[in-house]
């Protein structure tokens, strides 16, 4: 969902407790209805309703659901045939080694377009008050175009030390076990992710980002 911000939420059905249709004022006039996944944890509850569905689409939505918790073997099985044959990405196969950081994290762009909007919001004010408005007009003109320039180049500054830091502090490796991920500088964070207890899987893509093909 989403447009500005898109963001793409998995919900293993192996995890889903249960479903609930509901129903405003609106969507009663309407003839509509909405169907929430739960799931254990807070993340569906925020990703998994799906809206306006006709009453005959949200009760067969619900059984669908229903039968493929009843049946985790078959759902397997075709989770393993049907979204891996339909993609480029394979299995990975560990046979005892430890992949580390086998995707590349883009640290330096990516923090620099996370603070793209607030660059622009000050570079964008700066030209017409450099061309517009003169010196001998308004006494400060030049140098609040100054300023604000070069705030923006401060704010760009600073998110490039940030991504540096992460580029050197951020490690995360896929083994048999699980996934295990490490970071901090001064002050060190590991925590290991057995596959077993994964829950709900959220992939976000923010606006600058979306341009860029970064999630």
């Amino acid at each position: 969902k989403g447009w500005l911000t898109p963001s793409e939420t998995l919900l293993l059905y192996k995890n889903i407790q249960d479903t609930d249709v509901t129903q405003d004022l609106l969507s009663r006039l309407l003839g509509l209805h909405h169907v929430s996944v739960k799931s254990m944890s807070v993340l569906s509850a925020m990703g998994a309703r799906l809206t306006y569905l006709t009453n005959d689409d949200a009760n067969r939505l619900q059984e669908l659901v229903r039968k493929q918790i009843e049946k985790p073997s078959s759902l397997q099985k075709t989770s393993t045939t049907g979204s891996f044959a339909q993609s480029s990405i394979a299995p990975i196969k560990y046979e005892g080694e430890t992949l580390v950081k086998p995707y590349k994290n883009n640290f330096i762009p990516g923090h620099l377009l996370s603070s793209l909007p607030i660059i622009i919001v000050l570079v964008v004010p700066a030209i017409p008050i450099m061309f517009l408005f003169p010196a001998f007009v308004v006494q400060y003109a030049i140098l609040i175009s100054i300023f604000l320039i070069v705030c923006a180049v401060g704010v760009a500054a600073l998110s490039y030390l940030m991504a540096l830091i992460d580029e050197n502090t951020y490690s995360y490796s896929l083994s048999e076990n699980g996934l295990t991920i490490e970071l901090g500088l001064i002050s060190r964070y590991k925590k290991v992710i057995r596959y077993e207890k994964i829950q709900d899987i959220k992939l976000h893509c923010g606006f600058a980002e979306s341009f860029f093909g970064f999630a």
